[in-house]
């Protein structure tokens, strides 16, 4: 529940102020949950899978998000890299466009992910716990 907790707050921190920061602690949150549904995923593999499987591609977005910022902050501090301003514009259009993307499908994932409060997360997800644990018993 925790974890689920602190990963909607990042996501609502991130969605009110998309910066590279808060955008990276969101995803470092969506990994850690991430991790979890990955240890889950047995009790119900289609659905805890299915969870899984959205958060990985979500945490995907994000990294793509934080290195093409990671990219155009070298551009800005290493003109160099890139010697002509047009250039040099013109990539970073190209950067903040794609970011804006990645963003805008990652809120729009995170939006479903997160869209129950932990509480109810927490109670959809223990009798899922519970049934495969009864299952494991008999197996024995």
């Amino acid at each position: 529940r925790r974890v689920y907790r602190r990963g909607r707050k990042r996501l609502a921190d991130a969605e009110a102020q998309p910066t590279k920061a808060s955008v990276h602690e969101w995803r470092k949150r969506v990994k850690y949950l991430r991790y979890q549904m990955e240890a889950l995923t047995p009790i119900w593999p289609d659905v805890i899978g299915g969870l899984e499987r959205s958060l990985n591609r979500l945490s995907e977005d994000l990294g793509a998000e934080h290195d093409l910022a990671d990219l155009a902050v070298l551009v800005h501090l290493e003109p160099e890299l890139v010697t002509r301003d047009l250039d040099r514009n013109h990539l970073l259009g190209a950067i903040a466009r794609r970011r804006a993307q990645l963003q805008g499908a990652a809120f729009d994932l995170g939006d479903q992910i997160y869209a129950e409060s932990p509480r109810r997360f927490t109670a959809r997800i223990e009798p899922y716990w519970a049934a495969w644990h009864r299952r494991q018993a008999y197996a024995l």
